[in-house]
């Protein structure tokens, strides 16, 4: 019995300390994480292990332009971008402010996001389409 009891202890030691030096990366609210190293992002705030990940996000935001209409809403095809994390890093993903319909349209044609961390990072990372991605890596070899 009481091995068993410290082998519980051993694996909960080991969960704990392995989920203390994750790092955590969120977006703000007109973007979505799809996925992360291609696999589908269901909860945020997403938890990452240090080392640089493949992030698939997708920008949709709805723009208003007079209070009696409904609303046009502005979405991206998939975008990717890699980001590298350290232990314990805290991320936050944003978009530039986009305050009108053509700010969000001319935002989806270069798109890109802003890095900012608990530890004073702030970089600006561009967005690559799915086909830019796939070129990058063809020409790499």
């Amino acid at each position: 019995m009481k091995s068993t009891i410290r082998f519980f202890t051993a694996i909960t030691m080991s969960l704990a300390t392995l989920g203390a030096h994750a790092a955590t990366l969120s977006v703000g609210d007109n973007l979505m994480i799809e996925s992360i190293n291609g696999k589908v992002v269901e909860n945020l705030p997403a938890t990452l292990a240090e080392g640089t990940h493949l992030v698939e996000l997708r920008f949709s935001d709805r723009y208003y332009t007079n209070a009696g209409s409904s609303g046009t809403w502005v979405q991206s095809a998939p975008l990717f971008t890699q980001v590298t994390v350290t232990r314990n890093e805290v991320l936050q993903l944003a978009t530039p402010e986009l305050k009108t319909e053509a700010d969000a349209r001319q935002y989806v044609k270069q798109p890109r996001v802003l890095v900012s961390s608990d530890t004073g990072r702030n970089e600006q990372l561009q967005l690559n389409t799915q086909a830019q991605l796939m070129t990058q890596l063809l020409t790499r070899s």
